[in-house]
Formats: C-alpha cells, sequence, structure tokens
C-alpha cells in the first residue's frame, strides 16, 4: 500500500482504462476486480462529472495515470478510443514513462489487426474473467513489476495464507461491493462455526444467498484451501459433472487426482468419497452454491461433511429433503433499514444522484426488500432520475427480477396458494388469539405451511407466521383476487364465532377483530407505485 500511495503521488490514477462502449458490462466486472485490489482506476462511467466537458477530462485523466489499460473484446476498438490508445503510445514513445497494458477480453481476436498495440505484452482474459495467473499479470503490470514465478494453492496454505476470495467471488459472480447484510453473514457464520453439520443458506430468488455465502467465506477461509463450486444447472441434473470438478480440482490444487479410467470404475457417490479420501489430512472449505434440494443434494452433503476437517457452506432455493443432519438458515427478504442503507452504499459508491430515505420511501416496499431487483433499479439511475422510475410503472428489468418469485408460487399446488393467501391475511393476528377466539385452522391450512416454510414462502415468527412482501406481490400477480376471498373466509367465520360467542368470548375476539380490520382496509388499497399492491404484512 506504501508503493501505491508513492505511485499516486506522481499520478493521480493508477490506471486509465480505456474501452468499446459495447463491452462495458465485462469491463465493469473486471474495473470492480481492480478496485477490490486497491487500484485508483479512471473509468469515465465512474468518475465523468454531468455537465463538465468530456473530451477534456478525459485527456486530463490520461495524461494524469501511470499506464493505460486497454480492454480488447468481441467488438474490438471504437473510433474514440483507437484515439485515446494512440494518444497513450504516442505519449510512451516521446519518453513519458506510460505502460501500455492491452487486456484480452472474452470473445476478442488476437493483436494482430491492431498493429501498433502487437509489440505490447498482453494480459490474456479470452478464457474468461476467472484467470489467476491473467489477474496477477495485470496487477504487477499496473505497478510496473514483473509477475513473478506463480504461487500454487498449496504453497500459499503452506505459508499460512487464505486462498483469494476474488476465485470463489469470480466462480459465482459476486464481486465484493463493500456492503454486506451483516445480520445474515453473523448467523451464517455461527451456524457454521457451531461444528458438524453442513450449513444450508435458503432463501427466495434473488435475495442474495450467493453474497451472503461469499461474505461468510471471507471471514472463515483463513488456513484452508477452498473449493467453490457452482452446483446448478446441469451439474444439479448429471452430478457426475460436480465429480468431475471437484477432480480438476484435487489435480490442479494438490496434484492428486484420478485418470479418468480411475474416475468412471465407481458410481458418482463413490468418485466423489475417493477423491475427497485423497486430501483427508487437508483442512478444507467447501462452498456449493444453488445446490439441487433433491436427494443427490443431499448425497453431496453427506460426502463433504464425512471429511475429517472440512466446513461446508451451500445454498439453495429450499430446505434440502431428508437431511436430518443439516442446518438450514433463512436468508430473508432485505428490511426497509437494510435497503436505505443498500442505496446510501450503492449512491456512494457509484455516484448516483439518489438520496436513500427519500428514494426508500417512493419505492415499493417488495423492491426494497429484493437485492437483485433493488440493483437493477439504482442502476438506471445513473441515467434517469429516480422519480421518473418509479411512476407510472418500474422498468421491464425491475419487473422481472420481483418476479422471479412469482415461478416459485405459480408452482405450488392451489390448496398451498389458498393457504398462502390466508398467511398474508392472518400475518397481523397471533395465531394464539385466534385459538382463545375459538377459531380452529384448517387442517388443510397447517398442512400447507408445513411445506411452505421449507420453502422460504413462509416465515415463522414468534406467535405465529409471517409472508413477506416479495410473495404477497407474487401471490397478487398470479391470482389477484386470492388475499380477498381468504379475507372473505376469515371474516365470515369470525362472525360466525361472534353471534354464538358469549360474554367472554366476545372479549377475545376483540384482540383479533381489530388487526383483521386493519388487514381488510389495506387489501382493498389499489395498487401503489410501479403496480405494488402495499397489504399484507408489517413492515419489517
Amino acid at each position: 500500500m506504501v508503493e501505491s500511495e508513492a505511485r499516486r503521488a506522481a499520478s493521480a490514477y493508477d490506471a486509465f482504462i480505456s474501452y468499446h462502449a459495447m463491452d462495458l458490462p465485462v469491463v465493469h466486472r473486471l474495473v470492480e476486480r481492480l478496485h477490490e485490489e486497491g487500484f485508483h482506476v479512471f473509468l469515465d462511467d465512474w468518475c465523468l462529472v454531468a455537465g463538465e466537458p468530456w473530451q477534456e477530462r478525459q485527456s486530463e485523466a490520461l495524461a494524469d495515470s501511470s499506464c493505460c489499460l486497454v480492454m480488447c473484446g468481441a467488438h474490438g476498438l471504437g473510433p474514440w478510443q483507437e484515439e485515446e490508445v494512440r494518444l497513450a503510445v504516442s505519449a510512451r514513445v516521446s519518453g513519458r514513462s506510460l505502460r501500455v497494458i492491452p487486456v484480452l477480453l472474452p470473445g476478442a481476436s488476437d493483436l494482430e489487426d491492431l498493429d501498433f498495440l502487437e509489440r505490447f505484452t498482453y494480459c490474456d482474459f479470452r478464457g474468461g474473467l476467472d484467470q489467476p495467473r491473467s489477474f496477477t499479470r495485470l496487477c504487477a503490470g499496473i505497478r510496473g513489476e514483473a509477475p513473478g514465478p506463480p504461487q500454487t494453492a498449496v504453497s500459499a496454505l503452506r505459508a499460512g495464507q487464505p486462498s483469494p476470495a476474488a476465485t470463489y467471488r469470480s466462480a459465482f459472480h459476486a464481486p465484493a461491493s463493500g456492503w454486506q447484510r451483516s445480520s445474515a453473514v453473523a448467523a451464517a457464520h455461527a451456524a457454521v462455526t457451531a461444528g458438524g453439520a453442513p450449513v444450508v443458506l435458503c432463501g427466495l430468488p434473488g435475495v442474495g444467498k450467493t453474497h451472503v455465502l461469499c461474505d461468510t467465506a471471507d471471514g472463515l477461509r483463513a488456513g484452508r484451501t477452498v473449493l467453490a463450486l457452482s452446483a446448478g444447472g446441469t451439474t444439479a441434473a448429471e452430478p457426475r459433472y460436480l465429480v468431475e470438478e471437484v477432480n480438476a480440482w484435487l489435480d490442479r490444487t494438490f496434484g492428486r487426482g484420478l485418470t479418468d479410467e480411475e474416475l468412471y470404475l465407481h458410481d458418482w457417490p463413490d468418485a466423489l468419497a475417493a477423491l475427497l479420501a485423497r486430501v483427508a489430512e487437508e483442512p478444507l472449505l467447501v462452498l456449493l452454491d444453488d445446490l439441487g434440494t433433491d436427494q443427490a443434494g443431499g448425497t453431496v452433503l453427506r460426502a463433504f461433511a464425512g471429511h475429517p476437517d472440512c466446513l461446508v457452506l451451500a445454498t439453495a432455493a429450499e430446505h434440502l429433503v431428508d437431511t436430518a443432519d443439516v442446518r438450514h438458515v433463512l436468508v430473508p427478504p432485505m428490511s426497509r433499514a437494510e435497503g436505505t442503507d443498500f442505496i446510501a452504499h450503492m449512491a456512494e459508491r457509484t455516484n448516483l444522484p439518489v438520496e436513500a430515505e427519500e428514494l426508500a420511501e417512493q419505492l415499493p416496499a417488495d423492491v426494497l426488500s429484493h437485492p437483485l431487483a433493488l440493483r437493477t433499479f439504482l442502476a438506471h439511475t445513473a441515467y434517469v432520475p429516480a422519480v421518473l422510475l418509479v411512476r407510472p410503472g418500474l422498468p421491464s428489468d425491475v419487473l422481472s427480477a420481483r418476479k422471479l418469485v412469482s415461478t416459485a408460487v405459480v408452482r405450488l399446488p392451489p390448496v398451498h396458494r389458498k393457504a398462502l393467501a390466508w398467511a398474508a391475511v392472518l400475518g397481523r393476528v397471533a395465531l394464539a388469539d385466534l385459538l382463545s377466539a375459538g377459531m380452529a385452522l384448517p387442517s388443510w391450512f397447517t398442512l400447507a405451511l408445513s411445506d411452505l416454510v421449507p420453502r422460504c414462502l413462509v416465515v415463522q415468527v414468534t406467535g405465529g407466521v409471517e409472508v413477506p412482501q416479495l410473495v404477497i406481490q407474487a401471490l397478487d400477480d398470479v391470482e389477484p383476487t386470492a388475499r380477498r376471498t381468504a379475507l372473505h373466509e376469515i371474516l365470515t367465520e369470525l362472525a360466525r364465532l361472534a353471534a354464538d360467542a358469549e360474554r367472554d368470548g366476545l372479549a377475545s375476539l376483540a384482540g383479533v377483530l381489530t388487526p383483521m380490520a386493519r388487514v381488510s382496509a389495506e387489501t382493498a388499497v389499489p395498487p401503489g407505485p410501479g403496480g405494488c399492491r402495499t397489504a399484507g404484512v408489517p413492515p419489517t
């Protein structure tokens, strides 16, 4: 860090980023990693101030940078990018100590078509951004140093150094943002360090389970070799792919992989056990993202749990079946305070023109609680005022992120959706009060709840149940009249009880009717900003 400060005394920026506009998404990901490493970079998308002349500002930034990173992607060099690169090369030719580093992004061709860059040593990310050696070379180039020999994970472990967090973050597409859901990370950390059983983080789609997994891993990885596996998609359908990934990691990290012939001598569970037996003496941290909730997912967890010194942390859409020896930790939607804090963090980090508290008041409650939808919304505010995005309707990609939860609701049997509507209506009422008022909950309702809770669609709280606002909105999208019907059925039953009640019974009913009247009024509220109904459960 002392060297970095010394460089900045001579140059305002460690690196100037030159890129084609069509490559901005992948450029963002790579530059965020450089930012995490402590480099002070100039990226026009981050640094230009609205209302200032941009060409002059970029020319000044290039002149004030130690090096120029020329991002070469599938679209080649853009016209203005070519001008930037020629200025950088010209500055170097004229004697200025400006390093020009070509960076080949995924989809890029060779540098043969760019004769004025061909003689510069480049960093090759054409095989993907998760290339540790290429990233090491890039960081060393920015510092003006040679990368030196590669340091294997084994030597790093023996030196007592943890594996780089960037490795598993890149594998899971979850770059560090400097902000984390502290309560969720603390719960996950406590569950893992309690020892014994694997820990599975469960939650609705888009609530940030993978980020919580990575943030938790940051505090657990010291002294352990990290194995990070994406366990969803084709891997969930065919676990043999996961076994092959473990074998490749074992060979790459310890040089102890099995040959193809040895690997396919066994069924996949036995092959996985044989691979883990080869590192029985090594302390491991195993991260499994998007683990399948079927029997195969449980088999994978048990295999890693059988390792003598292994911490296992996974994410899944819901509780795993037939896994009594697993700790399930709920990652809930964000509270209002978390959503507001996230807006403030992103506004400061990326210079967004928003005020956190004011925007939190304007946004629908379900969007404020959904990290993916909120992050998508904030991306729009860099170009469009937030007030125009909220009304008359939210941007389509924000709605698409929010409606990920609708898929889980659509797949429910009709009786489960009916139970979900009942739970949404009863969210304001303590179940003990209902029982004392003489109202017996239907058997189909209690049976459905036993399935809805593991699916993370209903949350058990002290004294009753609660339905997240995300789920209420999804239910309203799928069955717009479901909650009204549930409210009518529940009020009809309460009216019957009131008609038959004695004086003491009426007193018990009073404690139920007051919150039910509030629910009744809220359920009748028309859709709010962005098409979101604001009824259901109290804000968290």
